[in-house]
């Protein structure tokens, strides 16, 4: 909801927004303002280190491998956060074609 009114302030005033959708004013500015969590931005972080050994291993890892991989790198994450990055940020590996 509040990414609407962030994006439809040019239309209308963030009162006549927040009135109609039932939502704050202050709760909308909170929102706008609200400092990023740590969590996501080590999310971003992680992606980008995937997204470097993915360009290094020409998009041959997994998330096992990409798991082991940044475990090898310093990182503490888990293997499932690991899967979920990769699959949010569409950032799977190729399979090798079976030519036999």
């Amino acid at each position: 909801m509040f990414q609407f009114i962030d994006d439809n302030r040019n239309q209308w005033t963030v009162q006549k927004m927040a009135k109609v959708l039932e939502v704050s004013v202050s709760g909308y500015y909170s929102w706008k303002y609200r400092e990023e969590r740590a969590h996501s931005r080590m999310d971003k972080a992680l992606i980008e280190q995937i997204r470097e050994i993915q360009k290094l291993h020409k998009r041959r890892y997994g998330s096992p491998r990409m798991y082991e991989e940044l475990k090898d790198r310093g990182y503490r994450v888990s293997s499932k956060r690991v899967a979920r990055l990769m699959r949010e940020a569409h950032l799977g590996c190729v399979h090798k074609r079976n030519t036999g």
